[in-house]
């Protein structure tokens, strides 16, 4: 007990501020009585109650592929090379993955709520949650099917629905969902650049204008006053001008 006290306990550690009497230093103290209250009458429960949820998940899935393979059986439903009735299997293992990430955040709340002083009781007790939730939604089914149905055919195909549906899950995640994000910000970046330089075309095409104008005014200016084209070249193309013309032929503001 005292080698508990003499350690930091950890930054999201909260409770009432005591004199620790090993060190003499105020730290947050946290009743043992509150935290076993909690793992009682709401860890322990949670966690009953994901079993049974998971229980009635797995029949429920099992009730659905004795529907498919009747389907099929019947003509209803077309074979398809046999990948029909894989249908119920993969879907299964999708929402297996899905429960798993549910559940994980559910340990760290729970996990969170029982205040741990410790950093690594805090991850012992993280790791006994997560295992025994994670491994009950896992694998259920397969002890199911192995020493309740004693189907190793169906075994089989449950195996591999959930290790193909596992590894498509996870190169969807780590390469297409990042490239797919990636590939939305430069959109959203290139969308943002087309906006600004439409907002300062109009600027542009205003000052474009005025130059043109200008360089007409020239021409009927040197043609007024019957100027050469060899020697004061007229072509709107070979006019050019200094900042000082622009500004003496630009019609006064007022």
């Amino acid at each position: 007990m005292k080698d508990d006290l003499l350690q930091e306990p950890r930054p999201m550690f909260k409770g009432e501020y005591k004199l620790n009497k090993v060190n003499n230093k105020f730290e947050p103290h946290y009743s043992d009585f509150k935290r076993a209250l909690f793992r009682y009458l709401v860890t322990l429960p949670s966690l009953v109650a994901v079993i049974i949820m998971t229980v009635v998940i797995m029949l429920k899935f099992f009730e659905l592929q004795s529907l498919f393979e009747y389907a099929t059986s019947n003509g209803i439903f077309p074979e398809l090379f046999g990948l029909t009735n894989f249908i119920p299997k993969m879907v299964y293992a999708n929402v297996i993955s899905f429960l798993n990430s549910v559940y994980k955040k559910m340990c760290h709340w729970l996990n969170d709520k029982e205040n741990y002083r410790e950093q690594t009781t805090h991850e012992n007790h993280l790791i006994i949650k997560i295992v025994i939730f994670q491994f009950i939604n896992s694998y259920l089914s397969l002890f199911y099917i192995a020493f309740y149905l004693h189907d190793i055919a169906l075994l089989k195909e449950q195996l591999y629905a959930i290790f193909i549906s596992r590894q498509l899950t996870g190169n969807f995640k780590e390469a297409i969902v990042p490239y797919v994000m990636e590939s939305l910000k430069q959109i959203k970046k290139i969308d943002k650049a087309n906006k600004k330089h439409d907002s300062e075309k109009p600027i542009n095409t205003e000052l474009t204008n005025m130059v043109d104008k200008l360089k007409r005014y020239v021409i009927i200016y040197n043609e007024q006053n019957e100027i050469e084209t060899n020697s004061y070249p007229c072509d709107e193309d070979s006019i050019e001008l200094n900042q000082p013309e622009i500004e003496s032929l630009m019609p006064k503001v007022r």
